[in-house]
């Protein structure tokens, strides 16, 4: 299995759990973007025989969106027997979430999506996959019985009867997210573009990015800072009413003018 070196990690876990072989691909970096690497990813599936690669899009935790196109295209360049594991946890905080094709089967790739980040429901853990009738067939026989409950169901059934409702959440968040990345730019952080419901910021080193996390969390105030060494220069910030709130993240800009 390959994925991008600092994805999001829970995948990794089960991955390792079940015993597979997962080889990690560097992000391509430059100022101002940091995105999983596709070429790198298609490059290491052909390489090693991979069977599966995986692909948060937008990716956890640089918030980078890679084009439908350029997803499509990484999919031809795996081999026939590689799947391509599709993440769109935050799919909904795309500006095109809406549009009829933003659905669409994809051959070789299984779309995963889930009514915990838009839709508020983390704590109910139910989501969907979109993938091909033959592909669905498999999952279906290996699924957990009864992994989602009946109350989950419910609040997810709720939800979709009154789309209106999330796309008004979805307009609130993305107006924090720019407030909050117009904020901290203006304290002359790097702020990476964002298509999810948080924002990155990067840091100079990962020793300041873990200085920061710590003196956050010893005021009580709750951000993330990727484990995976390769990462470890990053802090992510959801955009929630808090984040506004004068005060609460002047850690992070005394960091910056430090």
């Amino acid at each position: 299995m390959i994925t991008s070196a600092g994805t999001y990690p829970t995948w990794s876990y089960f991955v390792r759990g079940h015993g597979c072989r997962e080889i990690e691909v560097d992000y391509a970096s430059a100022t101002g973007h940091l995105a999983p690497d596709l070429g790198a990813l298609a490059a290491a599936a052909v390489r090693e025989g991979a069977r599966v690669v995986y692909l948060a899009n937008p990716d956890n935790p640089s918030g980078h969106l890679h084009r439908d196109a350029d997803v499509l295209a990484l999919r031809d360049a795996l081999p026939d027997d590689c799947t391509l594991v599709l993440d769109e946890a935050y799919h909904d905080f795309r500006d095109d979430a809406w549009a009829p094709a933003a659905s669409a089967v994809w051959p070789g790739v299984i779309r995963l999506r889930t009514f915990s980040k838009a839709h508020g429901l983390a704590g109910l853990r139910v989501g969907y996959a979109i993938a091909p009738p033959e592909t669905l067939a498999v999952l279906m026989k290996v699924r957990i019985h009864y992994a989602v409950s009946s109350l989950a169901l419910a609040a997810a059934e709720t939800l979709l009867a009154d789309p209106e409702e999330t796309r008004e959440h979805v307009a609130a968040v993305i107006q924090r997210r720019e407030a909050l990345a117009g904020w901290l730019a203006a304290q002359g952080a790097e702020v990476l573009p964002s298509a999810t419901n948080f924002v990155a910021v990067r840091l100079d080193s990962a020793e300041r990015a873990a200085a920061v996390h710590r003196r956050l969390l010893d005021e009580g105030t709750l951000i993330h800072r990727p484990a995976h060494p390769a990462l470890g220069h990053l802090l992510r910030i959801s955009a929630l009413d808090d984040a506004l709130v004068p005060g609460r993240l002047d850690a992070v800009a005394e960091a910056l003018n430090a």
